[in-house]
Formats: structure tokens, C-alpha cells, sequence
């Protein structure tokens, strides 16, 4: 049932759909004017800016995982700045990643040289609500206050 759309499931209010003598099936034309058979993929409108700050005070001693919330369903974030900080002493290392699960993807980490030195990984990441954002700080002491902040475009779809 993954790759056909029935009528009132149509991506598009009048768009084209073909039997083929078992399910019905999407036909349109895609940006390159090629005809296209089947599921038409969604594509999003920018919604506005996602910015998000989590913030954990005094967490205690050793290693600590500050996340940032999914988007909710029907949306996408596309991350394009995250950046982490220890404001109160120096601590080991900050990995910043995605998670999906219990799975942890790191896309930078740096050793911290500095109280309050910020970490910060610049580039792009699309995120379905199953995903997140976080910051693993490695080597916490007590009294430490730990920032995540996350900046981007909030995407809605247009179907």
C-alpha cells in the first residue's frame, strides 16, 4: 500500500490517477516535464523560523544529553546552526548529533578549552518528527549550566 494514493488521498486536488487493474496510482509531471507513475513525493513550505533553546542548570557530575524537541507531524526542521555551551566551567568535549531512537549520529565534537566556549556546527539537516537534536556533554561538574541552541526554517507541507 506504500507506493499507491486512492482518490480522496490524492496529493493534489485535481490530480490525474490511472488504474492499474489493482490500486490506483498518481500520474503527473515532475519538474523536469517527465511524466511520473505513482506516489508524488511532498514538498514543504517555509513556515517560518525554528529557534529553540534548552537549557539544563546544575545537572550534577559526568556525562549529560541535552535534546531538543521533534517537529510535530506534518512539518520538517531544517537545521542549518546548532550550537552548545558549558557557561559555568571547562568540561571535557561537546558531540552534537541527531537521534533517531536510541541511535546517535554525531556531526561534530570539539574539545572544550574554555568555560563558556561555544561549540558550533554550521551546515544543513532535515528533520522528519522522528528525529532530534542534541548535545552530549562530556564531563560535567557539579554546579555546571548547559545551553543547546538550535536555529533553522520550519517547513509545513503544502499537502
Amino acid at each position: 500500500m506504500a507506493d499507491y494514493v486512492l482518490p480522496e488521498d490524492s496529493p493534489y486536488p485535481r490530480s490525474a490517477l490511472g488504474w492499474d487493474g489493482t490500486d490506483f496510482q498518481v500520474i503527473g509531471v515532475d519538474v523536469t516535464g517527465r511524466l511520473r507513475v505513482g506516489l508524488i513525493p511532498r514538498t514543504y513550505n517555509h513556515y517560518g523560523q525554528y529557534r529553540q533553546q534548552v537549557v539544563e542548570l546544575n545537572p550534577g557530575a559526568g556525562d549529560f544529553h541535552l535534546y531538543g524537541t521533534a517537529c510535530p507531524a506534518g512539518a520538517i526542521y531544517k537545521v542549518t546552526n546548532i550550537v552548545a555551551f558549558d557557561n559555568t566551567t571547562n568540561i571535557t568535549s561537546i558531540v552534537l548529533g541527531t537521534r533517531l531512537g536510541l541511535d546517535h549520529m554525531d556531526v561534530h565534537a570539539e574539545v572544550v578549552a574554555a568555560a563558556g566556549q561555544r561549540i558550533m556546527w554550521n551546515g544543513e539537516i532535515w528533520l522528519d518528527p522522528t528525529y532530534q537534536i542534541f548535545a552530549h556533554f562530556v564531563g560535567s561538574l557539579v554546579g555546571d549550566d548547559l545551553y543547546l541552541n538550535i536555529h533553522g526554517h520550519y517547513m509545513l507541507s503544502v499537502w
